[in-house]
């Protein structure tokens, strides 16, 4: 009885019951034919990735943010070097990868091959990786490229979402070898300029420049036979610690990142300070002055300029 009631059922509903299964088996059809060359599209994308540096759209001889251009041997030598640098990384040839990196990174960075490995490494490339990059500055023989890392869908059978790494790659001339600046850092540049007078010497000695801050080191020495307090931090104060470009932008220290006890010195007493300015990188938006305003020597309040 159950079984005539299903023919029956099926006899009445025939027509739209072949119209569903068509209708659903075509759109599966449709699916899977979209995915079938979404893959295509996809391998052959980072295809092209991986061979990246044959065209001349792929050297990128202009930066993307200026007018700024390299030559296309420059611009091949340093895309040879970031792709041997992805592969070492790739095949697990960490030395390999480190023996890349520049002494300034090695000093300011990664100190060692363990630290290299621990806090980049394993970081990025606990996947294989490709990579595809951008032109960002050229500052004279410094040319910083933004630096996408995505997972190699060839080696993984898919990209993995929420897996993609971006750096700032700074490639420079060393020793007659294309070496790497990464993780953001981008030069150590030496300064020397110095602020002398009231018998305070403040010697601005160098700075350490990242895509998203600058780190200055500072010494400065009191010889005023006063107390000085270069930054007054109670809650009411008036005190302001900055760098200045050619247009007069102005960026404020991170006080807060001091140790408060170095901002204060005793007459005869020096101090090696550390000061983070939170400053994007741009070459062509140099810092050109450093001030210090309504610093506290004895009971005055004086202001301190130097060039940069």
């Amino acid at each position: 009885m159950l079984d005539n009631n299903i023919v029956r059922w099926y006899n009445q509903n025939r027509s739209k019951i072949w119209r569903i299964i068509i209708i659903a088996a075509a759109v599966i059809i449709l699916i899977r034919l979209a995915n079938y060359y979404a893959g295509i599209s996809n391998r052959n994308k980072y295809r092209n990735i991986k061979n990246n540096g044959n065209t001349e759209k792929e050297l990128q001889t202009q930066s993307v943010i200026s007018e700024t251009t390299i030559s296309e041997e420059t611009a091949k030598k340093n895309n040879d070097a970031i792709k041997s640098f992805v592969d070492y990384c790739n095949s697990g040839n960490t030395q390999a990868a480190y023996n890349m990196l520049t002494d300034k990174c090695k000093k300011n960075v990664y100190r060692t091959l363990q630290e290299f490995e621990n806090n980049y490494y394993k970081k990025v490339f606990s996947n294989s990786r490709l990579f595809s990059k951008e032109n960002w500055y050229v500052d004279g023989n410094v040319i910083t490229y933004r630096v996408e890392y995505t997972n190699n869908i060839l080696a993984d059978g898919g990209i993995k979402s929420g897996e993609n790494f971006t750096d700032y790659i700074t490639v420079i001339k060393e020793n007659n070898e294309y070496k790497l600046n990464i993780a953001k850092f981008i030069n150590e540049e030496k300064i020397n300029k110095k602020y002398e007078e009231n018998n305070i010497v403040i010697d601005v000695l160098s700075k350490l420049v990242y895509q998203d801050y600058e780190m200055y080191n500072i010494n400065v020495k009191n010889n005023s036979g006063k107390g000085l307090n270069l930054y007054d931090i109670s809650l009411n104060s008036i005190s302001k610690w900055y760098i200045e470009d050619n247009n007069e932008n102005k960026v404020n220290a991170v006080i807060s990142e001091v140790i408060g006890e170095y901002l204060t010195l005793n007459n005869n007493q020096s101090r090696n300070i550390n000061v983070k300015f939170m400053k994007t990188y741009n070459p062509q938006k140099k810092s050109r002055k450093m001030k210090l305003e309504n610093v506290i020597l004895g009971s005055e309040s004086i202001q301190i300029e130097v060039s940069l």
